[in-house]
Order: structure tokens, then sequence, then C-alpha cells
């Protein structure tokens, strides 16, 4: 547990900015938090951010929120930590796979428990998903019990024969990473040669098959250069989607943390014309100023434990991909 003075500090030693700029938006953050009821204070909490909330006249809630989803709308399911690639970026710092992760008849369970809470969908990830030889059956789990599966690959061993199996067993809809727009980028990214002409393949194989298929590019130093490459290549592969997200400083991108990092700023510049000139549905994580917010009625927050959870290769929960172990 960390004082609001902890966490701020906190917050400004690891990323980079105007101090005074993150301090508003924390403020701004907790303002709108409590005002919505998606942040509670106790007594303590209260008497320390007293000053804070009575000047912006904050009327404190007692309960939690009422009326709003009794249960995920998305799950990201973290199958194993084995990988075959090292990329710079991953927040799970991939490679070898736990110890204790979830058997398949212990994620058929949870594809049962999922889909009585009508959970809408699944996104399987990694590590490397399709690393384990059970995936089929634990896809095919999901499909039984309706909830919808999305397979989150980096592509490299997502051949024609796995891609059929896959789809008998019901998957529909793959998203593959991408991180360049050339081979060197990318697989300098990935950390292993060869890796971007599999990528490319896999997503020619899915699209010939007939699955819906997306792209997921990690916005870094390295490829900030080759959005605009990316989002053209992307459509010359007729894919449905692209999902562009900068790195976050957590697992193996905070040890490579000066090569993956871009400050908030620098990456709105770089992407501010991509909606303008791209041609393909395009998806970028970016947030309105503190003020902005701050005048909104509504309060924007992230999706973590309000609309999607994070369940890890051993069964542990967490609001998000980036909350710490």
């Amino acid at each position: 547990n960390k004082n609001l003075k902890e966490i701020t500090e906190l917050i400004c030693s690891s990323y980079e900015g105007n101090k005074n700029e993150i301090v508003s938006d924390i403020r701004n953050f907790i303002i709108n938090g409590v005002k919505s009821g998606y942040i509670l204070l106790n007594h303590i909490d209260k008497e320390n951010l007293n000053d804070l909330l009575c000047s912006c006249n904050v009327n404190l809630p007692s309960q939690p929120l009422r009326g709003y989803l009794y249960s995920p709308l998305l799950v990201l399911l973290e199958v194993t930590y084995a990988c075959n690639l090292r990329c710079k970026h991953c927040y799970a710092s991939a490679g070898r796979p736990m110890k204790d992760e979830l058997s398949a008849d212990e994620l058929k369970k949870l594809a049962e428990e999922l889909g009585k809470i009508k959970v809408f969908d699944v996104a399987i990830g990694g590590g490397e998903p399709l690393l384990r030889e059970d995936l089929p059956e634990v896809i095919y789990a999901f499909v039984k019990n309706k909830v919808e599966p999305i397979l989150a690959t980096n592509g490299t061993l997502f051949d024609e024969e796995i891609a059929e199996e896959l789809w008998k067993a019901g998957l529909r809809k793959v998203q593959f990473s991408l991180d360049g727009a050339s081979p060197d980028v990318h697989d300098s990214i990935r950390g292993v040669k060869g890796s971007f002409e599999k990528t490319i393949k896999a997503v020619e194989v899915a699209k010939t098959i007939g699955y819906s298929v997306a792209i997921k590019t990690i916005a870094q130093k390295e490829n900030l250069n080759q959005l605009q490459g990316i989002t053209k290549l992307a459509y010359n592969l007729a894919v449905d989607g692209i999902n562009i997200n900068r790195a976050v400083p957590y697992g193996r991108a905070k040890e490579n943390l000066f090569e993956t990092f871009i400050p908030y700023k620098m990456y709105e510049e770089s992407v501010r014309d991509l909606k303008r000139t791209n041609k393909v549905n395009l998806k970028l994580d970016l947030y309105p100023s503190s003020k902005r917010i701050s005048d909104r009625k509504e309060f924007a927050t992230c999706q973590a434990a309000t609309m999607s959870l994070h369940v890890c290769p051993n069964g542990d929960i967490k609001p998000c991909s980036y909350f710490p172990d």
C-alpha cells in the first residue's frame, strides 16, 4: 500500500515527462475516479486527500458502483510463458514456461466457468500459445461454452496444418504481432532472424483459410519511423484491423527501457496522421489531455477490472497484464 505522495514519486521516476503535468494527471485521475465511484477511500485516505478533494467539491460515494457489469466482457488468458522469441518489449519476460501452468483440464474448467458468467471473448496468448500441443482442445472448450476465442500469436509457428486444425476447433479470429515494416527492424525487436517472413506467411495463410486477422504493433524507438510502413503493409496484406500501442516499461521492456520506451508526446506526434492516411481499421492508445478528462462528465478509465481481467498461466488473476505479481 502506498500513499498519494509515494504513488506520485513512483510514477514520476518511472516515466519521462514534465513532473507538474504528471502530478496534474494523477490529481485529475483520483478526483474523477472518486466522483464516479471507481475509487473508494478509507478514512485515512479521506483525511490525506481532504484538501485536494474539497477544493473540487467531490461527494464521496459510500459503496462501489451499482448496476454495472457483473462479469468481464473480455478475459486475457496467458496459457504459457514459454516462447520461441525474445522480444525486447515483452512485459512477461517470456521464454520458459512456469512450473505450475494450468493443464488442459483446468483450462477446460475455466472455459466452463467463463461461459456460465457470460464472458463474451477470451484472448489467448502467452508467451507463445502455439507451443502448447493441447491448444486445439482448449480452443474448442471455449467455443463449446460460447466464449469467443481470439488467438494472439507471434505467427512463426502458424502454418497451414495448425491453421486448419484450429479452424476445425472453432477458432475464427487471430492477432499477429508485427513490429516492423522490414525484416531487419522486426527481427531485431523480436530477437530472432527470419521471424518477419514467417509472420507475413502466417497472415497470408490465415487470410486464405478465412480467419478474421488483426495485427498488433508495439511502438518503440526502433520502429517509430516505420509505423506508416507497417500500416501500409497491413493494408497490402488485407488484414481486418491493426492495433498500435506503446511499449509499457514492465518486464523485459523495463530492462530495455532506453530502447523501448517513448514519451507519450513523441508517440502522439508520430501517429497523428495515421488515422487520416491509413486505409485499415486502426486502433491507437491515444488518450485525451488531463484538462479534457477533467471537463468531461463521465470518467474516462481503462478497462482493467471493469470490463476485462487477466489470467496468468498458473491461474492467478490480475486486473491487467501490467499489474505487479
